[in-house]
């Protein structure tokens, strides 16, 4: 806004563009647009649109550009102006009077005054004729610092900026648009960015292009600082992807974590591929397994959602390894709905055999090793979810809108400075387990207390409480009843009471995962920086193949089955599905294929009609609707159309009163197909 002020006599600027920009603001402040009327070398002149044209033989118009002036000094600037002698306005500046003559001869550089200013207007103008200059390309030059200093700011948000500093309302699309111009001023553009991939890839050998082409495929990314730190981190993987918000070219970002000794979440390795499915998930699961160090170990377990291009990738790639899925919203109905759920079941589940045998089949072939705690061979350390990957996921929710180079660079950024704050973490650690091993244990021993232990034997005991019973084996092998040993690697409270009661140490019993050595080890090695500005660009790595989806990007996540989401102005909140047990009936009929078998599917939403939201109809055949229609229009008839126009369509009202018959055209009230229609239906009743 401040640029408008600057419209007014003897404003100077140091070029053409800066004074167009300044006149656009003006316009958009005032409601008003503007045209070039006279356009020279040495001056321009701009005029009110909606103003009265002049006369074309007026006498006082060629007086106004008449050759009589007089010089005027060449300022500092370099400059040469030419002020007017007559101090009056020209019909054209009378018919419009909000007009800005700009007169000058280029000098050593571009600077330009403003020689005339009659900034009243007298014409009428139009309501939303400011719209004309509020164009994309200006809103980004008016808005851009707002996006560089915060560039999560939604669109909505720049609305309110522009009608508080403007006092008017922009359209959400040229406001996206304009922002979508600052984004691609910042990060670069996108089609460009794969130039700088090759470069960045020197030393880390692991892109491909299309076959028999040179356009970018994928790219996979595993520093050394993160393979070799795997085997010092716990031997469980999440894998999961999650989708860029680039609108010329979408790509997926595949993500492979783990989890270290305090329980924080690292990052193993990530890759940016054109889609997600079967094909990416095997390409990028091989190179996971050239990369880091110790995964083909057979204690190393996985887990994902239950996409089936996961699951058969890692059936490929990890023959014979232990793959989990997520059950967390399972775990949390079990306890909370505990007795009930289990009778419920049972119920369900026989009554579901019984109706048909594909739904028995297809929850008895799930294999238990999956989901349930006591089938899993190796410790799952409580992941029961791959929200650990979620996790990951939103920590570079801020990168995903960047260009597919501008993403990989900054991820790896950000992996390199995470490094950096766990290795300061690690200086600061006092003890022999981490903070978090220290609190589980800590509560474990408070617990403890509560039980009754009854020694069976030197290496075997039965911890009573008020309950359950538990039954204990503390050699050759660690071992209870209750799991929580054999899925975390720290002592239960049934293990400490057991210790407690021999009177001996129990730290022999927590896993080195747990313990700050491990810790410091898994973060000693860091990243290497890499700087852009040397980057050579790669002219013949090209884009790959896009077509241009139509309307605004999508920036919000899908909700899967199981979740709702729920949306404000601010962005959107994926909630997790209720707790509650829904029974959901459905059809045996209509299957599809699933992980291990054939799945029931849900059945379809049946649309509604907009009028009386009924199903099985819309407006346009709504019975109601067409029962409420004039009764001369349903017994109307039709004639047949003319041959010279194509979709004419009249039709000839009968009057009780004999009156002239009404012909209508293409715009009339009713077409011919709703008249075909209201007469098949009075036909039918």
């Amino acid at each position: 806004m401040g640029e408008a002020a600057r419209i007014a006599i003897g404003a100077v600027f140091k070029d053409m563009a800066e004074f167009k920009f300044a006149l656009r603001c003006w316009g958009v402040l005032r409601q008003r647009t503007y045209t070039w009327r006279k356009c020279k070398k040495t001056y321009r002149v701009a005029v009110c649109r909606y103003g009265r044209k002049p006369k074309p033989h007026s006498a006082r118009t060629q007086n106004f550009f008449s050759e009589r002036s007089t010089e005027r000094p060449t300022p500092k600037n370099g400059f040469a102006g030419v002020s007017r002698q007559r101090n009056f306005l020209s019909d054209e500046a009378m018919a419009n009077p909000w007009g800005c003559c700009v007169r000058g001869k280029l000098a050593k550089d571009t600077t330009v005054v403003i020689t005339i200013c009659e900034l009243v207007h007298s014409c009428p103008g139009h309501l939303h004729s400011w719209r004309t200059s509020a164009t994309a390309k200006w809103l980004a030059d008016v808005l851009g610092n707002h996006v560089i200093n915060n560039p999560s700011i939604s669109v909505m948000h720049m609305q309110d900026v522009f009608r508080n500093e403007y006092g008017r309302q922009t359209t959400y699309y040229s406001m996206w648009r304009g922002k979508e111009i600052i984004t691609e001023h910042i990060q670069g553009s996108e089609s460009s960015s794969f130039q700088c991939i090759p470069a960045f890839c020197d030393a880390l050998k692991a892109w491909e292009v299309y076959p028999g082409t040179k356009q970018f495929w994928r790219i996979f990314v595993c520093p050394s600082a993160l393979g070799r730190a795997f085997p010092h981190l716990r031997p469980h993987i999440g894998l999961n992807a999650c989708h860029s918000k680039n609108h010329k070219y979408p790509t997926q970002v595949l993500l492979a974590t783990a989890m270290d000794g305090n329980n924080h979440v690292n990052y193993l390795a990530y890759a940016i591929v054109d889609r997600e499915n079967e094909d990416s998930w095997t390409w990028f699961l091989l190179f996971l397994r050239r990369a880091v160090v110790g995964i083909e170990h057979g204690s190393v377990q996985f887990v994902s959602d239950r996409y089936k291009g996961i699951v058969n990738a890692v059936r490929e790639v990890f023959h014979g390894q232990s793959h989990t899925h997520c059950t967390t919203h399972l775990e949390r109905n079990l306890k909370r709905f505990g007795n009930k759920m289990d009778k419920e079941f049972q119920r369900l589940y026989r009554q579901s055999t019984e109706d048909s045998s594909e739904c028995g089949t297809y929850v008895g072939n799930i294999d238990p090793k999956t989901y349930a705690a006591y089938a899993v061979p190796f410790p799952r350390f409580g992941h029961t979810t791959s929200n650990l990957v979620e996790v990951a996921n939103s920590c570079i929710l801020p990168l995903r809108s960047y260009a597919p180079f501008k993403l990989c660079y900054h991820l790896y950024l950000y992996v390199m400075e995470l490094k950096v704050r766990r290795q300061n973490e690690a200086a600061e650690m006092l003890g022999f387990f981490t903070p978090y091993a220290t609190e589980v244990l800590r509560k474990n021993e408070e617990s403890a207390g509560s039980y009754r232990v009854r020694m069976a034997s030197a290496n075997q005991a039965l911890v009573q409480s008020s309950r359950k019973d538990f039954i204990v084996t503390v050699f050759p092998t660690v071992n209870c009843t209750c799991l929580s040993y054999k899925d975390m690697l720290i002592p239960c409270p049934h293990v400490l009471a057991v210790e407690k009661e021999g009177k001996r140490n129990s730290d022999r019993l927590v896993d080195r995962v747990w313990t700050v050595d491990a810790f410091c080890a898994a973060h000693r090695l860091t990243l290497p920086p890499i700087s852009t500005l040397n980057l050579k660009f790669d002219p013949y790595c090209l884009p790959p193949p896009h077509a241009v989806r139509k309307g605004r990007r999508r920036v919000r996540r899908i909700p899967g089955p199981g979740e709702s989401s729920q949306t404000n102005r601010g962005g959107s909140r994926v909630q997790a599905a209720t707790e509650e047990c829904d029974v959901i009936e459905i059809p045996i009929n209509d299957t599809r294929t699933s992980m291990e078998g054939v799945i029931p599917e849900l059945p379809k939403k049946s649309r509604l009609c907009s009028h009386c939201r009924g199903s099985g109809h819309n407006k346009r055949t709504c019975p109601t609707l067409l029962k409420s229609l004039p009764s001369d229009v349903l017994l109307g008839t039709i004639r047949e159309s003319p041959p010279h126009a194509v979709g004419y369509t009249d039709y000839t009202q009968t009057q009780e009163t004999g009156g002239p018959s009404i012909s209508s055209s293409p715009c009339g009230k009713y077409d011919h197909c709703l008249i075909f229609m209201c007469l098949i239906i009075i036909l039918l009743q």
